[in-house]
């Protein structure tokens, strides 16, 4: 039997919410008390700043569109993974998010840059966005800042000096740490990083230790933390709107540190979504790195910080290249503490992967 998305999910999200329930046409978000309305979704983005209202309006309203995306696109179901077509896997997301800064998200040309990119990345029909005039009120605002944030404090010191690049514990960022660290001696690197379940932060913070010890401590990490609670499971977990939510938070950390770039590592052949199998089409393999998502991503920022760029070095590299890379700077040692998993919740006992793939 076939299983079929509804035409348009409405995603209402924050004080817009008039129940938690989510069902497959309409999810609601909430990441506070909304009067009797308790959260469903978790937002703890780590302190970058020591005050939030040091961030400005916009920067605030792209952190939380891009953890409501997020959190959105997990709760919308795909269909089955042994469909034959695929016929469910393209959904329509229509987000209604009260803003701070109405005039500059209810622009024909924001909108569209950010249904650009987050079609292609995702393969969904397309996102439409609804936004609406968010309290203004001085404490209203404060409210809204202390809540994307949790009381944790992961500043850059010495920014100047430090590049931001996105860090999942995978083989081919870590090779991107390694490279960079090696070939910038006078540098630190920051480290942005998902707090996604215990197995990958785990991973995460033995490998940042590790590039701690061999480079003089010039790792910083930052992580957040964007999922749902309370018992609401996630209906789809291809999270194909994480290069959003990641992005998002490294943009916001350059607009703050006047930094004009971030870096991103992922080998080629992952980045162009080669097809492996004919049925893998579309975004069902992933188009997370993939140049056009990349170049996309770029033109909407762009919108925010317009000399901003997102540089991804391994665009044209192998896996056997990237390999090179640990041999070249003695770092073979690290790759066992690796994990390139998407599926770590479901690994069995003390496996690294899942085994799925």
């Amino acid at each position: 039997m076939s299983q079929q998305t509804p035409d348009v999910i409405r995603v209402n999200c924050g004080e817009l919410c008039t129940s938690r329930d989510c069902t497959a046409s309409e999810i609601n978000l909430l990441h506070r008390e909304n009067g009797d309305i308790t959260p469903n979704i978790t937002i703890g983005y780590a302190k970058f700043v020591k005050d939030a209202d040091e961030l400005p309006e916009r920067i605030l309203d792209l952190l939380q569109i891009a953890a409501y995306v997020f959190c959105g696109d997990r709760m919308a179901n795909r269909g089955s993974r042994k469909s034959v077509n695929n016929e469910a896997w393209a959904r329509s997301f229509e987000f209604h998010i009260p803003v701070l800064d109405l005039d500059f998200w209810s622009d024909t040309k924001t909108k569209k840059a950010l249904n650009d990119a987050l079609t292609f990345m995702t393969g969904d029909r397309g996102y439409s966005f609804i936004f609406s005039q968010s309290d203004k009120n001085p404490a209203e605002i404060l409210n809204k800042q202390i809540s994307l944030f949790s009381g944790e404090y992961q500043s850059i010191d010495e920014a100047e000096n430090t590049d931001i690049m996105l860090f999942s514990g995978g083989l081919d960022s870590l090779a991107g740490a390694v490279q960079r660290l090696n070939e910038n001696m006078e540098r630190s690197l920051c480290v942005v990083s998902h707090k996604s379940n215990k197995t990958v932060t785990h991973t995460q913070r033995v490998l940042i230790d590790e590039l701690n010890k061999q480079y003089g401590n010039r790792v910083k990490p930052y992580s957040f933390e964007c999922c749902n609670h309370d018992g609401l499971k996630s209906k789809d977990e291809t999270q194909r709107t994480r290069i959003f939510l990641f992005s998002a938070i490294a943009l916001s950390m350059c607009h703050c540190f006047s930094k004009n770039s971030f870096y991103v590592y992922e080998n080629g052949i992952t980045s162009m979504n080669l097809s492996k199998q004919a049925d893998v089409i579309n975004a069902r393999a992933s188009r997370t790195t993939h140049p056009k998502t990349l170049e996309l991503l770029r033109r909407f920022y762009k919108l925010l910080k317009p000399s901003f760029d997102i540089i991804a070095p391994y665009y044209n590299h192998t896996k056997a290249e990237i390999m090179e890379v640990f041999k070249e700077y003695n770092s073979l040692h690290l790759i066992a503490s690796s994990v390139s998993c998407s599926s770590s919740r479901t690994k069995p006992g003390q496996a690294p992967h899942c085994g799925c793939c």
